[in-house]
């Protein structure tokens, strides 16, 4: 949605790339671009997603602008190491630093935020208040489950989903709602399944390693090591894990793409080790060099290593 804004709202001519976690920014310009081309992008936003630290250090070589509206935790701490400016994560803030401008707001979906930036405008429209309602996990209006559902068939195509923007809520959410009901009953199968054969992988806390701002002080950690439950499905991540959180505190879905496997973690209440510091989904995901929301976030991990994480309990 935040891509359907910007070919809405500003020029037409921008090229969208749908940019994987961790997949590099230099790969994908190159997929996209020919290196003569890539020397003249003059602008770049970076929407709902930011890049990572070797990622930042590229586009500065380019000399072009960059432009990251964004509202996940991990991103201000981020930021804020690569710039050196303390950022408070609770906190929405405005950076504008050499080549970076950086738009940050916890407060925020990647949509509303994006639409509040380049319209200059704190009333949001019905249907982008909606996919926030979903996104932050607000659930305020009855039907954001199937509008919500209806618009994730569009996630990548933002030619297709600006024509949304100006369609009937009512409409879209009736075509949505056999959608909706197919994807309760796939959650209910897939936690059944679970439950009929548990698995679990043991995450080993690897933070104490990763580089942190002096100016950011560490709010997360894990003890030693942490069993979590593990759901094997590339789809429906948010639904069963959370459903598994409510009963376990945490849960981790999981899927194989390539020599990779992708981590999409949630949680509940934070737990607490035994410094009385917090475990939650996003600290988990940091310890991995992932990140994203303090109950939802995310990491990619090597297949071998992740193999040698998986565990049943009898």
């Amino acid at each position: 949605m935040s891509a359907a804004l910007l070919r809405e709202y500003k020029d037409k001519s921008i090229v969208f790339i749908a940019l994987s976690h961790g997949t590099s920014v230099e790969n994908a310009l190159s997929s996209a671009f020919s290196k003569y081309d890539i020397k003249n992008i003059y602008k770049i936003w970076f929407l709902d997603i930011a890049p990572k630290k070797d990622d930042l250090s590229y586009l500065k070589s380019l000399n072009t602008e960059v432009i990251i509206i964004d509202h996940h935790k991990t991103t201000a701490q981020l930021i804020s190491e690569f710039t050196g400016k303390p950022i408070e994560e609770d906190k929405p803030i405005r950076i504008d630093y050499d080549f970076i401008s950086f738009i940050y707001d916890p407060r925020e979906s990647g949509a509303s935020l994006t639409y509040k930036t380049i319209t200059s405008n704190d009333q949001i429209p019905a249907i982008i208040d909606i996919v926030k309602d979903k996104d932050l996990w607000l659930w305020r209006y009855e039907n954001t489950d199937e509008i919500n559902d209806f618009l994730y068939m569009y996630t990548n195509n933002p030619e297709q989903m600006r024509e949304f923007l100006h369609k009937d809520l009512q409409e879209i959410a009736s075509q949505s709602k056999v959608l909706s009901q197919y994807k309760n009953f796939n959650v209910a199968r897939l936690k059944e399944s679970w439950l009929s054969a548990p698995l679990y992988v043991e995450i080993k806390d690897t933070s104490t390693s990763m580089p942190r701002s002096t100016s950011m002080p560490r709010i997360t950690s894990m003890p030693h090591s942490i069993t979590i439950p593990a759901v094997n499905t590339p789809v429906y991540q948010s639904e069963i894990g959370n459903l598994i959180a409510k009963e376990y505190g945490l849960a981790c879905m999981f899927y194989i793409t390539g020599n990779f496997v992708k981590l999409s973690f949630r949680s509940e209440q934070p737990k607490l080790d035994e410094l009385g510091l917090k475990i939650n989904a996003r600290s988990v995901a940091e310890s991995l060099g992932g990140g994203g929301h303090d109950h939802a976030a995310g990491a990619i991990m090597d297949i071998n290593t992740f193999f040698g994480l998986l565990k049943t309990i009898e």
